[in-house]
């Protein structure tokens, strides 16, 4: 959590033109046109150290609370605490929540959803290796696709977990596995 204090005075600085006064501290004079003897500028209060610091009795605190980036730009955590406040009818509405990735139902509904990530166009999932609790959704041999996968049967609102894997990295994953994986992971009570 990251604090930071700022006083009435700072939020209340105008934006244009120039400044009389900041923070109590004077500003400079005006310089003279034709300077005939270098101005002296007014001392500056000296800053005092960072652990010594008390903001003033007026401060506003400002309280920013967030998480802490991906650990690469290749795989991508999504949490139940991080969907708790977004609208989920369907698995593809937590699945757009992952950046890289974008997820689509082309020419209406009744079957999977097709995925775009890494420059691929994953058709219903014949390109990206999908498992639910651990057990491979997509299908050997489909009349749509081979590897077409389709998540309707997951419920949104039991999913606990979502991991994307972007890139053929892991032989863990199988022979989807060509643009990406995603292991969707569900409420375990």
């Amino acid at each position: 959590m990251l604090v930071c204090a700022l006083s009435p005075a700072a939020s209340a600085r105008p934006s244009v033109g120039r400044v009389a006064q900041v923070d109590g501290v004077p500003a400079p004079p005006e310089p003279d046109p034709v300077p005939s003897v270098p101005a002296a500028t007014p001392p500056t209060p000296p800053v005092p150290p960072a652990a010594d610091y008390v903001p003033p009795a007026n401060a506003e605190t400002i309280e920013i609370e967030d998480t802490a980036p991906a650990e690469s730009a290749s795989s991508v955590r999504i949490t139940r605490d991080d969907l708790k406040y977004r609208s989920t009818t369907q698995i593809s509405d937590i699945l757009r929540q992952v950046p890289g990735l974008m997820v689509s139902q082309h020419a209406g509904g009744g079957k999977s959803d097709q995925y775009f990530i890494r420059g691929f166009d994953a058709d219903h999932g014949t390109d990206i290796a999908i498992y639910a609790d651990g057990v491979p959704v997509n299908m050997p041999s489909h009349g749509h696709g081979q590897g077409y996968a389709d998540t309707h049967f997951l419920i949104p609102e039991t999913i606990d977990s979502v991991e994307v894997h972007k890139g053929p990295y892991a032989a863990r994953f199988g022979d989807f596995y060509t643009a990406g994986a995603m292991e969707l992971k569900t409420i375990d009570k």
